[in-house]
């Protein structure tokens, strides 16, 4: 097994804090997009979170806690990326309101 840069026993089940941390996460090593249908039209938000390989457990374990998206594998398995394709379980995994002081993403 491989040493995760992150400990996991150090997160805090608190939900505001563990929104805040998601949201750190989201502006530091995240991206928010948007799928287009054939007719151009937005059709779904897509939120996803990078993480270096030896990350896989926190990845695992965020992804379980929240029981949404999937985790994707670069082609050189050097990175993996948690992505959650669907704007129910996006509006549920951060509050509407702010978060630290940062906006949410009240726009979705």
């Amino acid at each position: 097994m491989n040493q995760s840069t992150t400990n996991i026993n150090n997160i805090n089940n608190n939900d505001n804090q563990l929104a805040s941390y998601l949201t750190g996460l989201l502006q530091g090593d995240g991206s928010i997009s948007f799928n287009k249908n054939s007719k151009g039209i937005i059709s779904r938000p897509v939120i996803g979170f990078t993480f270096c390989k030896n990350d896989l457990n926190f990845a695992e374990f965020l992804k379980e806690k929240f029981n949404i998206g999937k985790i994707y594998f670069s082609a050189n398995k050097n990175y993996l990326r948690w992505q959650i394709m669907d704007e129910t379980s996006i509006l549920n995994l951060f509050p509407r309101t702010t978060v630290g002081g940062t906006p949410g993403i009240k726009f979705l």
